[in-house]
């Protein structure tokens, strides 16, 4: 029981020292100049892993290296830890991005690291239609629990959910049957 009061009493503590959401979300556009001709027919937005900034991508060389090799069209994006405690960041990015980006783009692919992985799947999870494809580096999938049924049943494809969902299990369930591709 204190171990529970102390990870509560933690998370109200980052909820409240969290930094204060925009609208819109804070982006960076990072045109593909080179394909600029041939007008880039692919979207790849970047989200964050907390505590990162969606322009430490460009500092990294993400973004030279989507150009360099898969000639693509990059966002970063600035989703910090205030709009996941707030809940806000699937509605952000498909109001903000998706949406707006649908009508220029032929693929829109997302890139998360670490929390910016459950960003992705989590928009993709409720917008799929705005999503074609997700690659997560270090994701954040959810509680240990639910990490250790799903490894316990032999993986994804033998693993059955739960008849009552919590909300990591509900995203390993549409993990399992979702047709979007998703690269770990």
């Amino acid at each position: 029981m204190p171990r529970a009061r102390a990870f509560h009493l933690g998370l109200l503590l980052a909820i409240a020292c969290a930094p204060k959401t925009t609208i819109p979300i804070g982006t960076h556009a990072h045109p593909d100049d080179a394909a600029a001709a041939a007008q880039p027919r692919t979207l790849l937005v970047l989200l964050p892993g907390r505590g990162d900034l969606g322009e430490d991508y460009t500092r990294h060389g993400f973004v030279a290296r989507a150009h360099a090799e898969l000639g693509v069209d990059v966002v970063t994006v600035d989703a910090h830890f205030g709009y996941y405690a707030d809940r806000t960041i699937r509605e952000r990015l498909h109001e903000d991005i998706l949406a707006p980006a649908r009508g220029r783009y032929e693929h829109i692919w997302l890139l998360g690291i670490s929390m910016g992985g459950i960003g992705a799947l989590l928009t993709a999870e409720k917008y799929p239609d705005d999503v074609d494809g997700i690659i997560l580096i270090a994701p954040y999938l959810g509680r240990r629990r639910t990490i250790k049924a799903v490894m316990h049943a032999g993986g994804l494809a033998k693993w059955q959910p739960p008849a009552k969902l919590a909300w990591d299990e509900r995203l390993w369930a549409w993990m399992k049957s979702t047709d979007t591709p998703i690269y770990l």
